[in-house]
């Protein structure tokens, strides 16, 4: 369980003992508050957006979804979208807040003020057809939008992993 994650729920838990109402967003799971920011330096120049959660960490570059497990050193999980051009990644629906990483000894080293979205656009990754990753309930999504002149052939995806990464996910 991350730090945020610790101080949400004792904040949570301290406020009901003294009998006071629990604001909304403290009701709501995780994944209803999770988002996608984008790279503005706290992570590797090939990273477009990321998403973070206590299980894994989300890196969207420009034609590949990375999916990092933090209790298993090294291990991870790639989806490629094979022979997809460039393409923009976009945020969409932005949400009230910012995130901020003091990290370092000075606020040189500080990245602040970065916006959140609930969801990230692949904007044409094959011609006439978008991808574009959210979550809903308690899964993580994505979805193609198709234009009617497009090819839903063109979309090849190809999932590697490194050894360690392992589990099971239902699927609707």
């Amino acid at each position: 369980m991350s730090l945020h994650t610790r101080i949400v729920l004792a904040f949570a838990l301290l406020t009901r003992l003294n009998g006071a109402q629990v604001p909304n967003y403290l009701e709501q799971s995780y994944f209803e508050r999770s988002y996608f920011e984008p790279n503005k330096g706290q992570a590797e120049s090939s990273v477009r957006f990321l998403s973070r959660n206590d299980a894994y960490t989300q890196l969207f570059k420009l034609r590949e979804v990375v999916w990092s497990f933090g209790d298993a050193p090294g291990a991870s999980v790639s989806m490629s979208f094979t022979g997809a051009r460039a393409s923009s990644v976009t945020g969409l629906d932005r949400r009230a807040g910012k995130v901020n990483y003091l990290v370092g000894q000075g606020q040189d080293s500080w990245v602040t003020g970065i916006d959140c979205y609930a969801r990230v656009r692949y904007q044409n990754i094959y011609p006439g057809i978008h991808a574009e990753f959210h979550r809903s309930d308690e899964l993580f999504e994505y979805d193609f939008a198709i234009r009617p002149y497009a090819r839903p052939s063109d979309i090849r995806l190809l999932f590697s992993g490194k050894t360690g990464a392992h589990g099971e996910a239902p699927c609707r």
